[in-house]
């Protein structure tokens, strides 16, 4: 009797043991361990080379598609896509605020640190924006100070792109806003969303990121099958916008060195290093993120980011601060669900 009562014991913590291993992030599966790691955002976090859950804006859902505003104070606007309000349907944006606490413009500091807040500026405009489709990719750009816009109306206004599938394939949309400062509020100065025949085509056309000196609009496209990396460039040196918004005969070219046979998405420059999202050979599996510098009007062979940030599921969209943070999106494991977003350093680029 105590042998059977002692196997049945044995059976049970064996079974118990096995049971814990299939749900636990502490699983016999060591990959990307380290990023079952979750901190408790209600503190400031140190931003390491090791990607971080941002789960105080993470939901059970998809968590993905961010942008990171550029701010003198720190104070930085975080908006995502997310589809936590339709239960897992469709995709509206959302936002939080991003405030760093260091002089992260530094490559040698050793203090990244980061908290989240309460965004209370551009929540006012999200119901504007979001609809019954799908709006994914937001991207927002000041226009730039420039002699021929420095006296008029737009020199305090700002462009906000997003991406909808309202007619079935994804098209590139935008709208300017007035925003003067950190603490005004956005105000929209155009009745609706324009669209431009200069990067939209009858195939998807998404994701928009600007060069800082305003002459070269980049996105992705499917126009010829695979998912591949364009550039739209300015006439004449010319602000970028007056393409958008006047008669222009610029054409969108894909640019060959940083695509590949495979889907090459997701592009977003800062200064002179453009970071995207590839499923192509040699990666450590499905989406992994890699960057390219611009030198000598050439892009460099694209560079991945190593195993230390790319795992063997989708790491997609990311963007950067300053080329130092970078955040992205995963569907790895140990997240709150679906895709979450993740936050890194990655002064080692420079």
């Amino acid at each position: 009797m105590l042998i059977n009562n002692i196997n049945t014991e044995v059976k049970l913590t064996l079974i118990l043991l096995i049971v814990y291993n299939n749900i636990s992030c502490e699983s016999q599966n060591t990959d990307n361990k380290i990023n079952c790691f979750q901190p408790n955002l209600t503190d400031t976090i140190f931003i390491g080379y090791d990607p971080i859950n941002i789960n105080k804006v993470n939901s059970e859902y998809d968590d993905y598609n961010s942008y990171v505003g550029y701010s003198l104070t720190m104070n930085h606007l975080l908006v995502f896509s997310t589809n936590r309000s339709s239960s897992g349907n469709n995709f509206d944006l959302i936002s939080y605020n991003l405030v760093l606490t260091s002089d992260y413009t530094k490559p040698d500091t050793t203090t990244f640190r980061f908290y989240i807040d309460e965004d209370t500026k551009f929540c006012k405009i999200l119901s504007d924006i979001n609809t019954e489709y799908n709006e994914f990719g937001p991207y927002l750009q000041l226009i730039d100070f420039t002699p021929e816009n420095h006296s008029s109306e737009d020199r305090d206004s700002i462009i906000l792109f997003i991406t909808r599938d309202a007619y079935g394939n994804q098209n590139i949309l935008y709208k300017k806003y007035s925003h003067m400062t950190y603490n005004s509020d956005f105000i929209a100065i155009e009745d609706g969303f324009r669209q431009s025949p200069l990067i939209n085509s009858d195939f998807d056309d998404s994701y928009v990121s600007i060069s800082s000196d305003f002459k070269r609009l980049f996105f992705c496209s499917n126009r010829k099958g695979d998912f591949d990396i364009y550039q739209l460039s300015s006439e004449n040196n010319a602000n970028i916008y007056n393409l958008l918004y006047n008669d222009s005969t610029a054409k969108s070219e894909s640019i060959y060195q940083l695509n590949s046979n495979k889907e090459d998405k997701c592009p977003f420059i800062n200064w002179n290093i453009m970071v995207f999202a590839s499923n192509r050979d040699g990666g450590f599996g499905g989406y992994d993120l890699y960057y390219s510098k611009f030198i000598d009007n050439e892009w460099s062979e694209p560079v991945n980011f190593g195993e230390s940030i790319n795992s063997k599921f989708d790491e997609f969209r990311p963007i950067s601060i300053d080329n130092n943070v970078m955040i992205f999106s995963s569907n790895r494991p140990c997240g709150k669900g679906g895709f979450d977003l993740y936050i890194v350093r990655i002064t080692n680029i420079r």
